[in-house]
């Protein structure tokens, strides 16, 4: 039963977690439609959006696509960004032998994960890679001694520091990911 209930909490935490992402891109929309400008507005009253009903769903469609991810994989990508050579995910990947996160601003909400490995993923974009295959990646985890002692404890070596890898091997590298965080420990 404790076992159950320790599972219960997990996945209460996870699914609070995504409500959080989705009440901001709710809002960001919203922001979104508020700068409308007063010429967008017809005699009638109605709002005739020129391009943002079109970037507000494709946001929305871009959304519902992540949370679906989200929820096949227990994969949670906090942010992206574009740099001059690299895209860089910060990501935290849920799972049963993940470690407690302290409370933190999580998606604009505070938020306690159970289960989690905070990393972060640097994967060369069009602009430095010659081809898909030339293309490197670089896991970065963002661990804590303090908090995460017994992940560490449990997770491949390899997973406790940093390593690049070429792109066409991203697939086998977080399925070794989701083996560490998922595979119950005797």
């Amino acid at each position: 039963m404790t076992i159950t209930l320790s599972e219960a909490h997990s996945e209460n935490k996870t699914l609070a977690a995504k409500l959080a992402a989705s009440r901001t891109t709710a809002a960001s929309a919203e922001s979104v439609n508020a700068k409308i400008p007063g010429s967008a507005v017809k005699a009638s009253g109605g709002i005739r959006m020129m391009g943002t009903a079109e970037a507000a769903q494709a946001a929305q469609a871009a959304q519902l696509k992540e949370d679906l991810y989200s929820d096949l994989t227990g994969l949670l990508i906090r942010s992206v960004k574009r740099e001059a050579e690299d895209d860089v995910y910060d990501c935290i990947q849920t799972g049963r032998n993940g470690s407690r996160l302290s409370p933190t601003i999580f998606f604009s909400y505070l938020l306690t994960l159970d289960t989690a490995l905070h990393f972060k993923l640097a994967v060369a974009n069009e602009k430095s890679a010659e081809s898909y295959e030339d293309a490197q990646c670089q896991y970065v985890p963002q661990l804590d001694p303090g908090r995460d002692k017994t992940l560490m404890g449990l997770l491949p070596d390899y997973l406790v520091e940093e390593i690049t890898f070429p792109r066409p091997q991203a697939a086998r590298f977080y399925a070794r990911v989701g083996k560490a965080l998922t595979e119950k420990v005797e």
